[in-house]
């Protein structure tokens, strides 16, 4: 059995994942709770996954562009699943997932808001949107699997792999 699935498994209601982080930490965390996924992008060339949520606001590109961007954002370089939980139906999304399947399995998320989240022992990020489950699984490598940030704002990106965290 795989170690998603046994996570899966053992989530009864409104159970909550022990973890060391920091509540500061998790304080960030949960500012993403209460709003809706903006957009979902599959960086074609590479194996980042782009998630913007909450509102959109106007930043300065690296290049001096102006651009409308997601006041949150989650950047994932791991493996992560949606588990819906009335169809008991799975969508799994890897780094080497093409573009298209990643657009039209993802698309029923956009709009829906974040009830809730939590975070495992291996720093695995769930986001509950009441209907499914979003879970991105941290690598077992050490390196960065995924990281959140307030993206027009100066503030710390929380950044995961299995066996640390940095909210620095």
């Amino acid at each position: 059995m795989s170690y998603l699935r046994s996570m899966i498994d053992n989530i009864k209601g409104d159970e909550k994942m022990d973890n060391p982080v920091s509540q500061d930490a998790i304080r960030f965390l949960n500012t993403i709770v209460g709003h809706p996924v903006l957009y979902a992008h599959k960086s074609p060339d590479t194996e980042l996954y782009d998630f913007g949520f909450g509102n959109f606001v106007e930043i300065v590109d690296w290049k001096g562009r102006r651009r409308q961007v997601a006041s949150l954002t989650v950047h994932a370089l791991c493996r992560f699943q949606v588990i819906w939980r009335k169809e008991r139906r799975v969508s799994s999304f890897y780094e080497d997932t093409p573009v298209r399947k990643f657009d039209s399995k993802i698309q029923p998320l956009i709009g829906q808001k974040v009830k809730r989240i939590a975070l495992s022992e291996k720093n695995d990020f769930w986001l509950d949107f009441g209907d499914c489950w979003m879970v991105f699984a941290t690598h077992e490598n050490g390196e960065e699997s995924w990281r959140f940030f307030a993206t027009a704002e100066d503030l710390p990106h929380f950044v995961a792999a299995d066996s640390w965290v940095d909210f620095s």
